[in-house]
């Protein structure tokens, strides 16, 4: 459809035809058809490069947690020349991005990147980028969707986790103590138990059995088992999409 200055061009266009109409001067009658055909020759030209025009959209990186940022590629090519192209693209609640190019050459790719900070967590909707074309003369423009839909997924943010300490302690499942790698003079000292029916007597821990008045087993394997707590918060606020 016709600009702003195509709309003032064919009201001008108008006027020089009504002057022709009055005075009879064939210049005015000249200019006036060639302002109308400029305006027309524009319209045609734009929905003729329209067609032609296709958008790739690349999304890195693959994962992203909440608080990341994404970089976000856009590859638009033309299989015809455009001299003046305007390219908006919007990240579903996260903000859009706006590029303009005053010339596009056939079959060369032309290459827009932003960033958009990915906070809180969910699932977003990426384009389809819009873009407006136009005329060398700015008389007509049009525009239209191009390129499909992504969805950007941002996941939950990971926070890094200490591991277990090496201190000694209890395993509450067997009640058997976690193992120490310290040396005390010169020989490795290994978690006790008390004495169960069929354990070999070869590795009873004759100074500690005498001291507790009981027999004691040295435990050289320990079924400590590790854990992990996973905390889910189910709160809608806290999630889009």
């Amino acid at each position: 459809m016709p600009t702003a200055r195509g709309w003032a061009a064919i009201g001008a266009g108008i006027g020089l035809a009504a002057a022709w109409w009055g005075f009879g001067e064939r210049s005015l009658l000249a200019a006036a058809a060639f302002v109308l055909l400029a305006v027309a020759v524009g319209v045609v030209y734009v929905r003729r490069i329209d067609p032609t025009l296709s958008l790739t959209r690349h999304i890195v990186p693959a994962a992203i947690h909440d608080g990341d940022r994404a970089v976000v590629a856009l590859t638009l090519r033309s299989e015809r020349r455009v001299y003046h192209a305007a390219l908006v693209e919007e990240v579903a609640t996260l903000g859009s991005a706006r590029f303009t190019t005053d010339r596009i050459d056939p079959n060369v790719p032309t290459v827009a990147r932003y960033e958009v900070r990915c906070r809180p967590r969910g699932v977003y909707r990426v384009g389809p980028a819009r873009i407006t074309t136009r005329d060398p003369l700015g008389l007509a423009e049009r525009s239209r969707s191009v390129g499909a839909p992504d969805r950007l997924v941002v996941y939950p943010r990971v926070d890094p986790l200490e591991g277990l300490p090496l201190g000694r302690g209890q395993d509450p499942t067997t009640q058997a103590a976690k193992v120490s790698f310290s040396q005390t003079s010169g020989e490795d000292f290994y978690p006790l138990r008390e004495y169960r029916h069929g354990d070999d007597l070869r590795r009873v821990h004759w100074p500690s059995s005498a001291k507790r008045d009981e027999l004691m087993i040295r435990q050289l394997e320990i079924p400590w088992t590790s854990r992990a707590l996973v905390l889910l918060d189910p709160r809608n606020d806290r999630y889009r999409g």
